[in-house]
């Protein structure tokens, strides 16, 4: 068999397209979807309620229920991690202009990202470009004693410096918002040099009711819309094990990916899901990419070596299909979701993670009763644990996103 040619930056960076922009605050653009509106999300959850086999005019192409979710091998090589590089270019391209001036205004630039966008890796890579100083956080301790002298320990006036996770500086409490304040002023007062500072989007609008910040010299990372998710995923499926894979919607047969040949020539059409999944997750490639690897299924494997069947959607024999499940498919809150797991889940988001420790340092609740909730959570799959960090997990971010939103809760603005 024949092995396809290899594409890379010829799908992601076209110059009259490139995938990763970063822009300006303002000009985030939220992918739009028709087929998003109220009303047919609405139907569309009373037909999965009170769906009946008679109200369906054609059986799908695959039943989901005889497929299977990916090995984790396997989901490696059709969907592995992004590669965050690229993005770190597009971000120097934005700041070609500001590290050429000598006298640069304003000395310092930030850099916002959303929850499961890599935001802190693109910072890293960045520095490592240019050889820039990274700035670690202090600990919890530090920040509820505003310990200055941690500050004053990160003079950096004549090198290039970058902080990549400004979240990690405060604490929701009343003790824990002087140091940020106070690096804030050196920062932005140009004292300690030139730098970035990378934030997460939720603490970025917690931060403008604490210290008002520049929004108009913020920099983010322009939303993916159907199209850019498109060439990313057709990007991240080239691997030696998925030669000749085909990804079709389980429920259609239609394919969902081009071939990467069909991108780099502009001969091909975005796919219905794909539009869907970008409006779906308001741009977040780091989410949508948690969605599509989510939904990936193959056929059962009957006895450990069955080709797909020459006749499947007329494709070539010894071809591999890849099945994509219809449906969003993503965590539920709870029917007694109350006050108590809105404070829990808020907090999570304002601080981009936190223990349980500092959960309990933060609002009016016993710890004891904390871990209640994040368990429960846990349970619902509305959370995930790293280490004795929890966050808000990937699949359910826009359920908890949209809960605080009409709770009147602070959200982020994309």
């Amino acid at each position: 068999m024949n092995k396809k040619p290899r594409y890379g930056e010829d799908i992601l960076w076209q110059p009259d397209a490139p995938v990763w922009e970063v822009v300006p605050l303002a000009e985030y653009i939220l992918p739009s979807f028709v087929g998003l509106g109220s009303a047919v999300k609405k139907w569309t959850s009373l037909q999965r309620i009170f769906r009946r086999s008679s109200e369906t005019s054609s059986s799908p192409a695959r039943s989901e229920a005889e497929l299977r979710a990916l090995s984790q091998v396997r989901l490696e090589n059709l969907a592995p991690p992004i590669n965050w590089s690229l993005a770190a270019r597009a971000l120097d391209m934005a700041l070609h202009d500001w590290l050429r001036d000598e006298h640069p205004e304003p000395p310092v630039r930030f850099f916002i990202g959303q929850p499961w966008c890599d935001y802190a890796a693109i910072l890293r890579q960045w520095a490592k470009i240019h050889d820039a100083a990274l700035i670690a956080p202090p600990d919890p301790g530090q920040i509820l004693q505003s310990d200055a002298r941690w500050v004053q320990l990160r003079e950096h006036h004549d090198r290039l410096w970058v902080m990549p996770r400004l979240e990690r500086l405060f604490v929701r409490h009343a003790d824990g918002r002087g140091l940020v304040r106070d690096f804030l002023e050196r920062a932005t007062s140009g004292s300690i040099g030139r730098g970035i500072i990378g934030c997460d989007s939720w603490a970025w609008a917690y931060l403008q009711r604490v210290w008002p910040l520049a929004q108009p010299d913020a920099l983010t990372m322009q939303a993916f819309d159907g199209e850019k998710l498109t060439r990313l995923f057709a990007c991240l499926a080239q691997t030696e094990a998925s030669e000749h894979v085909q990804f079709c919607n389980a429920k259609t047969g239609n394919p969902v990916l081009p071939e990467c040949e069909d991108i780099v020539q502009g001969a091909y059409t975005i796919s219905r899901e794909l539009k869907q999944l970008a409006a779906h997750c308001r741009g977040n490639p780091g989410t949508a990419w948690s969605y599509w690897r989510h939904r990936l299924r193959s056929e059962p494997d009957v006895d450990g070596s069955s080709p797909i069947p020459e006749d499947s959607l007329g494709k070539k024999g010894g071809e591999d299909v890849v099945w994509l499940a219809a449906d969003l498919v993503e965590p539920s809150m709870p029917m007694e979701a109350d006050e108590d797991m809105a404070f829990v889940l808020h907090g999570l988001l304002l601080h981009n993670g936190l223990s349980a420790d500092m959960l309990a340092e933060i609002l009016p609740l016993s710890r004891s009763w904390i871990m209640s909730l994040l368990l429960r959570l846990l349970r619902c799959e509305l959370v995930s644990r790293d280490g004795q960090c929890w966050h808000v997990s990937a699949l359910a971010y826009a359920t908890v996103r949209e809960f605080l939103r009409t709770r009147d809760y602070l959200t982020d603005q994309f």
